[in-house]
């Protein structure tokens, strides 16, 4: 049994808490996991005594239409709290949801001079998943600076941001085999006819595709990705989100 698949077991005991009675067919229309997923885990829970049916529940991989599947006496003291769903060696954690982000690229400036603290973002790996594209790389690898440079090397190091292409290519600007043939059009309502901001409008983009929060100190940019449907804050209102 999946993990994934056990750690909707007791929602399911708790359908069944509701509804008494149901059959297959019901409980696939209600329930969030469908078909052999649903029968798997419906097999454990027959198998742990959490659930019961009137006949024979399978006939090879099928149900039979008319049983109707209900909680077991076992299966209502884990509705009422007084058993544990899993026994030792079938913990689940679920998986915390993080919020993906990507910076612009003048974040990194900010984070090369210590601005934006390295360490604060390393110890929020576990509410935040980063992800940088070859437009920010590219800007890390051209810094003059060698102290500033190696700060963001850290920052690369202790944060492992994930690499993704940009969602238009740019001939000129973008790199062959990171970036996607997209249609351009939210690219090309990012950056009008200023072509100054291509690599902006690039990140703006893959921010807005990609449904991850853009953090930037451009208003004009976070102003326009919001528009657009996207999600981009400043560089205070995301530090204010790391307390």
């Amino acid at each position: 049994m999946k993990s994934e698949t056990l750690i909707y077991g007791e929602e399911l005991l708790v359908i069944l808490d509701e509804t008494g009675e149901i059959s297959f067919k019901q409980l696939e229309e209600k329930f969030e996991i469908k078909g052999d997923e649903l029968r798997g885990l419906l097999k454990y829970l027959v198998k742990k005594e959490y659930i019961s049916w009137k006949m024979p529940l399978f006939v090879n991989t099928d149900f039979i239409s008319d049983d109707k599947i209900k909680l077991a006496n076992k299966g209502m003291e884990v509705v009422l709290g007084k058993r544990d769903y899993f026994t030792e060696g079938e913990k689940v954690v679920k998986k915390k949801n993080k919020i993906g982000v990507i910076f612009d690229s003048n974040i990194y400036d900010l984070i090369a001079d210590g601005t934006l603290n390295i360490s604060l973002l390393s110890a929020k790996k576990d509410d935040f998943e980063f992800y940088i594209t070859h437009i920010q790389i590219d800007e890390i690898n051209k810094c003059s600076d060698e102290d500033k440079r190696a700060r963001l090397f850290l920052f690369k190091s202790k944060v492992s941001p994930v690499v993704i292409p940009t969602e238009s290519f740019i001939l000129g600007t973008s790199r062959l085999g990171e970036a996607k043939l997209g249609d351009g059009k939210i690219l090309e309502e990012i950056r009008k006819e200023n072509l100054n901001h291509t690599e902006d409008a690039l990140i703006g983009e893959t921010a807005i595709k990609k449904n991850l929060l853009l953090v930037t100190e451009d208003s004009q940019l976070k102003n326009k990705v919001n528009s657009l449907n996207g999600k981009a804050i400043s560089l205070r209102e995301f530090k204010e989100s790391l307390r």
